[in-house]
């Protein structure tokens, strides 16, 4: 996986992730609506959280492999 491709999939989960935090506020008053939103939004953010990690170790690899 590149990192194009990952930055495009934390595009994916962050538009995703906003959604879901617009249908949690519509719903508050709605405990059971909103428990359901709120694991949807953890989903995105751990995806989030992971791909941001795949990035990370991506560009550490890269910069290794240049030599000066």
């Amino acid at each position: 996986m590149t990192i194009t491709e990952i930055n495009t999939l934390i595009k994916y989960h962050m538009a995703k992730y906003e959604e879901a935090n617009d249908k949690y506020i519509e719903a508050m008053p709605d405990t059971a609506k909103t428990t359901i939103i709120h694991q949807n939004m953890m989903y995105h953010l751990g995806e989030m959280n992971s791909l941001t990690e795949k990035r990370v170790e991506l560009i550490v690899d890269n910069l290794q492999k240049i030599t000066i």
